[in-house]
């Protein structure tokens, strides 16, 4: 499809919109669920009893009644997010890729109706357009970036009472999946174009517990038509509960993916994953962890699949004006002992990388651990600035160190000089929440080489900036 002749800046043109919208009234905000990233985990059904005065512009587009005996209910909301990027050697790290500066634009739009009727039907439909412009690193204008006008998520869904507080609830059609911190299956918020899936899904009320079991194929990105689901395969059962202030989660998770290749062993992939995370939520004066483990069997044609990743996070909040959150992490993923035969590299299927081995996007979870130390500082009423350094490393010598996408970097299988060493990347994160409607963040991240890189010519560090509007009503 023919890009677009060039627009005003992305970022102009969301500040404008923004600020033709009407001011937040300070009252009540309490009653009012927060937006999400899935905005139809939004639950509404209270806005009524919020006096008329106190309300704003968007709220009187939530549980809109359509009958006078209001079991007819219309939600209708959207999302806007301007994002600049600017680079320096953004392409070190890729598969054969030259070495790249470059700036451009980002522009992402959203909006959703959703019908519901107090039989427990609903009808949600949520329509996506990506935009970019002038993005000339390797790759070019990628399938993560622009995807103008499509079907983000087209669901019908039933919920049916079970005898339990909650119902059971079956959903088919078009859906964006996210489980628990989204280290293996996510809708990767952070690029410009969502991740979603086509398929069915229920919640299933177990006394304590939810239950999603799920069968999907992965939507396929196709600028220049309507998007369709693929050959690739999700599907598996994910279990949350609440455990004495904590949570607790077990999930089994299947794929099944064509010409799939790690260290030499090609063929397709039947993998299944076997996972628990236990996590105590972050709180003023209190220290919070998380701990998450999982294993990896199956096959790639007749070869077995032995794998395993850890992620891992320790933090202290203090208290007091100013006071930080300081944290500790550690992620790893395994990786493979020799080329060919078995594959003891671990795969993230859809992974949110980027909230984990450095915001530059550098590296996948596959042969690497990050060692982590950072924290968070408020340095505002409403802004906060996060700052995180990572040491990546290398797992297993014997396998090739992967970049976010999941290929692996030329050149590093096979240990070179026997250094571990990938590099080290420092990242600070401004974050500024100017209304509930509106966020703004700046973000900065360098990337210096280590050995492992230096080995195969790739030593030239990294550097990314950017700077990213968003609204949500």
């Amino acid at each position: 499809m023919q890009r677009p002749a060039r627009v005003s800046p992305a970022l102009i043109g969301l500040s404008a919109l923004i600020g033709l919208a009407p001011a937040v009234s300070a009252q009540g905000e309490w009653t009012r669920p927060k937006y999400q990233l899935n905005p139809q985990n939004e639950d509404w059904s209270g806005i009524e009893t919020l006096p008329a005065e106190q309300r704003d512009w968007a709220d009187r587009l939530k549980w809109m009644a359509l009958d006078d005996a209001g079991d007819w209910r219309l939600t209708v909301g959207g999302r806007a997010r301007g994002r600049i990027e600017g680079w320096s050697n953004f392409g070190q790290t890729e598969n054969g890729s030259p070495r790249s500066d470059d700036i451009f634009e980002l522009l992402r739009l959203r909006a959703h109706g959703d019908l519901q009727h107090s039989s427990g039907f609903r009808a949600y439909v949520e329509l996506k357009s990506a935009l970019a412009w002038d993005r000339q690193l390797p790759g070019g204008t990628r399938s993560i970036d622009e995807d103008q006008l499509d079907v983000h998520q087209g669901f019908l869904e039933q919920g049916f009472d079970v005898g339990q507080e909650r119902p059971l609830t079956l959903r088919v059609g078009r859906q964006a999946l996210a489980f628990g911190r989204q280290r293996l299956v996510s809708p990767l918020p952070w690029a410009n174009v969502l991740r979603t899936w086509d398929g069915a899904s229920a919640r299933v009320p177990l006394g304590d517990w939810n239950v999603d079991a799920f069968w999907t194929e992965f939507v396929v990105v196709d600028d220049d038509a309507f998007n369709e689901a693929g050959d690739d395969q999700l599907f598996g059962l994910y279990g949350t509960r609440g455990l004495d202030g904590k949570v607790l989660d077990l999930y089994l998770l299947g794929t099944q993916r064509d010409g799939r290749t790690f260290n030499g062993t090609t063929g397709n992939e039947d993998r299944y994953t076997l996972g628990a995370r236990y996590a105590r939520p972050a709180a003023k004066g209190e220290t919070d962890f998380e701990l998450e483990f999982a294993v990896q069997e199956g096959d790639i044609d007749s070869q077995d699949i032995h794998a395993w990743m850890v992620g891992g996070e320790f933090g202290v909040s203090f208290v007091g004006d100013g006071a930080p959150r300081l944290n500790a992490l550690i992620e790893i993923g395994s990786g493979d002992s020799s080329a060919g035969g078995s594959v003891g590299t671990f795969d993230t299927p859809y992974p949110l990388g980027h909230a984990y081995y450095g915001i530059a996007d550098t590296l996948g979870r596959q042969n690497a651990i990050d060692i982590g130390l950072g924290g968070t500082w408020p340095v505002g009423e409403r802004t906060t600035l996060a700052v995180t350094a990572h040491q990546f490393l290398r797992t297993n010598d014997g396998d090739a160190i992967y970049n976010a996408g999941g290929a692996p970097i030329a050149g590093t299988a096979g240990g070179g000089s026997g250094s571990s060493d990938i590099g080290q990347e420092l990242d600070l994160v401004l974050t500024s929440r100017i209304d509930r409607h509106t966020t703004w963040q700046a973000g900065y991240s360098h990337f210096w080489t280590g050995s492992v890189l230096d080995d195969v010519g790739l030593d030239a560090d990294t550097d990314f900036v950017y700077l990213q509007l968003s609204y949500a009503f």
